[in-house]
């Protein structure tokens, strides 16, 4: 008896010990925040609605475990759900927030706490010139006043003064950038949402180059999905949705752009999101006065932890170095472990955050030395002994928007942050690494492959998973190119020099022999190194075979399929896997270093359209290219096709394609049908090079005109060595446009071998031993003797 009663009441305290833990209050990550509110979301589970008194946040200046018994609401809006309206804050505020659920009986249960920033509140002015009717300009002050009150409450903007207009012939209102505005007048557009609207476009959406210029915030270059993470964080939260992204053309916005009386349901929900986004717009940057784009609290810390900071390239210490102060007080990346780094507190920074001036201050822990901006160059970047941050000590951190790259693996969450000195200029100097193992200046550059001027910033509970991270890309970059050199020797060749292949192999063999695990990341990283060498030290030492089967360089080309336009010195508009510019002028290159001496083909498929379709079909039909754009290598270059030079009799049926001259014939119009021409294998280009003599190899395409019409579209550029042929013995060889994965051994059985002009010079041959220096047809194939 006495044990079951014991039995019983284990059980008892077994269930109200489930009950108690599944009473759980979650407060979401992310809080939107204006100078004066926030709003914020919860979770409640395990919690008898009956029992249930009410649901809250509650926040405090003062503690980091605010209770009800602080600041607290139980106001609600209706936005995707339930949203917490949090009122009263104070501007430029650390706060800390929670949510609650507080019971009948007055037990309270809380969330996980959040730190949440107030912005400053935005100093927007306006004026209007009163220029219409009294009940226009009585409509258009009350909307004009409302929407600088909503901006100046979601915004910090300063030092912008949107001058508003009467404009009788205007049908709708405009706006220009810097905030010059007509409101015409249709009284549907003398309202708050369609002032808002206008402001937008006063602080750059559709106005300003990062907008609608060849922008990597913008998915399609000018257009499309916009791609800073300040705005997408915003939307998915306000929205409650993971999928919500901000779009738009080259001159509006959706969501929540107001493009138009009709979009204008005079919600303060709309006005809200409306102007958060206009804050997140400038945070991304978007620059909202003419000058950089908005500081903001974008790389949460605390004051107190210590940091390590390593650049986010790997030529400046990514796998294996870290940012520290050396003993000149200069800023310096010395390579360490992850150990050696988590003791070492010149490798350490302890980082704080104003919110008043929303910048940066960073410290080094052993010396206390602030991080300061002494101009530029080497020594712009260094550290000062002044006991406190001034002007030059406060940083604008921005947040990459793609994951730290480790040798072709992205670290999931794992981004950089761009240490900018503040300038009221779009391009302001940043931070950058310096090959030296110093740092220094350099001009800012917005995208994502700007990685010389980011830096990761990281705890130290994260430097080992950076560490293993950097092993794993070690080993990965070893594997690439142990495999790339065997894909190299597997091409039919002959030695140059004796023993070439021997040599190959047994670095090979010694490679695959070893125990990777046991090897630190220095050594795998000379390892991959020296295997990469081991490439082009192969190829600087034999020629192929066969002329038709050139050794195939096109993996040292980044993204040659032309996927994302990353690697390329400018980003060209990526759609259905193409680039294209229009009515640019470009230089799109990558620069390919420590290249054998020989001869290079650069082939790809492009074209230009200099003109409309029919001006520019109709020119060239009569005798007139006036294609500017070229496909070079090094100091040699070829004008790309005209879209007329195959046009084709039918249709392809995919995407948009024009009907040109008489008889008709179709050239494609937009990306897709683009497209399917190149998987046709039509308007293929190649351009030849020869290298004296080891050194770098300069690969791309440009173009001289912007006139009106002019389009030019690219994709699968491909790099073929053949070593020591010269370009005018290879020019007579048809390279097939795609070269086949595999290919018969050229003597996998006897076969006749003939000279070029037909000639049969050896019956049922089993190799080219012993004959003279030229080119012989084997099985259709045409090889080289050297």
């Amino acid at each position: 008896m006495k044990n079951r009663t014991l039995l019983l009441l284990t059980g008892c305290c077994l269930a109200m010990s489930l009950q108690l833990a599944a009473q759980t209050v979650t407060t979401h990550s992310y809080v939107a925040r204006g100078a004066t509110s926030a709003f914020g979301r919860s979770t409640v589970t395990g919690i008898n609605a009956n029992d249930l008194k009410e649901r809250g946040f509650c926040w405090s200046s003062e503690t980091s475990e605010p209770t009800v018994a602080d600041a607290h609401t139980t106001k609600t809006l209706v936005q995707g759900g339930t949203l917490y309206h949090i009122e009263g804050l104070t501007p430029a505020t650390v706060y800390h927030m929670r949510a609650y659920a507080l019971l009948k009986d007055s037990t309270a249960y809380y969330g996980n706490t959040v730190k949440v920033i107030t912005i400053p509140k935005g100093t927007i002015t306006w004026s209007y010139n009163n220029g219409g009717p009294a009940d226009a300009n009585n409509r258009i002050n009350i909307a004009v006043k409302e929407a600088v009150e909503y901006l100046n409450e979601y915004t910090s903007i300063t030092g912008f003064h949107t001058s508003v207009n009467y404009g009788a012939d205007t049908p709708t209102a405009d706006c220009s950038y810097g905030g010059w505005m007509r409101v015409g007048p249709n009284a549907s557009y003398q309202r708050t949402g369609t002032i808002l609207h206008e402001l937008l476009h006063g602080i750059g959406v559709g106005t300003h180059g990062v907008w609608n210029s060849n922008s990597p915030l913008r998915a399609n270059g000018s257009s499309g999905t916009w791609l800073g993470d300040r705005v997408t964080e915003f939307l998915q939260f306000w929205d409650n949705s993971v999928g919500s992204t901000l779009t738009g053309d080259g001159t509006h916005m959706w969501p929540y752009g107001i493009n138009g009386a009709h979009e204008d349901t005079g919600s303060e929900l709309l006005y809200m999101g409306c102007a958060m986004i206009a804050q997140a717009l400038g945070e991304d940057g978007l620059p909202p006065t003419g000058g950089f784009g908005t500081p903001a609290y974008v790389l949460e810390q605390e004051d107190t932890i210590k940091y390590y900071i390593k650049s986010e390239s790997p030529e400046g210490g990514l796998n294996d170095a870290y940012l520290r102060q050396n003993k000149i007080k200069r800023l310096a990346w010395e390579k360490m472990t992850a150990e050696e780094a988590a003791l070492n507190d010149s490798a350490a920074w302890y980082i704080t955050f104003n919110p008043k001036t929303r910048y940066y201050q960073l410290r080094n822990v052993a010396t206390g030395h602030y991080m300061t901006y002494y101009g530029t160059g080497v020594s712009g970047f260094r550290l000062t002994d002044q006991g406190f941050a001034s002007v030059n000590e406060s940083f604008h951190l921005m947040r990459s928007r793609v994951d730290a790259d480790f040798g072709g693996t992205p670290m999931k969450g794992m981004r950089g942050y761009w240490i900018i000195h503040p300038e009221s200029k779009q391009n302001p100097t940043c931070l950058s690494v310096s090959v030296s193992g110093l740092t220094t200046t350099a001009t800012f550059d917005l995208g994502n492959d700007a990685i010389k001027q980011r830096w990761l910033i990281v705890t130290a509970e994260e430097l080992n998973g950076i560490e293993e991270a950097s092993k794993q890309a070690a080993c990965n970059q070893l594997d690439d190119a142990v495999s790339q050199l065997k894909k190299l020797m597997q091409v039919p060749h002959v030695e140059d020099v004796p023993g070439t292949d021997d040599a190959m192999n047994s670095h090979v063999a010694t490679v695959e022999g070893l125990d990777l695990s046991q090897k630190g990341i220095n050594e795998l990283m000379t390892l991959a190194a020296e295997t990469q060498d081991s490439c082009f030290s192969f190829l600087s030492k034999v020629s192929p075979t066969d002329a038709n089967s050139p050794f195939d360089l096109t993996y040292l080309i980044a993204d040659a399929g032309m996927d994302s336009g990353e690697g390329w010195s400018t980003s060209p508009a990526i759609n259905h896997s193409c680039g294209e510019f229009y009515q640019k002028t470009f230089d799109m290159y990558q620069t390919l270093s420590g290249m054998p001496a020989g001869t290079y083909e650069l082939r790809a498929q492009a074209f230009q359209r200099p003109g409309s379709s029919a001006d520019s079909y109709n020119a060239y039909v009569a005798g007139t290219d006036n294609v500017a754009a070229y496909l070079y290598a090094g100091g040699q270059s070829t004008k790309v096709k005209h879209i007329a030079s195959e046009a084709r009799t039918t249709k392809i049926g995919t995407g948009t394609e024009s009907a040109v001259g008489s008889p008709v014939r179709y050239i494609p119009n937009d990306m897709l049908a683009t497209s399917r021409y190149f998987l046709r294998k039509l308007y293929e280009n190649s351009v030849m090079v020869e290298l004296k003599s080891k050194g770098n190899l300069k690969v791309g395409l440009r173009n001289s005109s912007a006139a009106s019409n002019y389009w030019t579209i690219f994709d699968n550029f491909r790099l073929y060595y053949y070593g020591g042929l010269s370009p005018e013995e290879v020019a007579s060889i048809e390279l097939p446009a795609v070269q086949p994965q595999t290919q018969e051994p050229l003597f996998a059985t006897p076969a006749d071998v003939y000279n070029i002009i037909g000639v049969c010079v050896r019956k049922q041959a089993t190799s080219l031993e012993g004959l003279p220096r030229g080119f012989y047809l084997i099985k259709g194939r045409k090889v080289v003797v050297r």
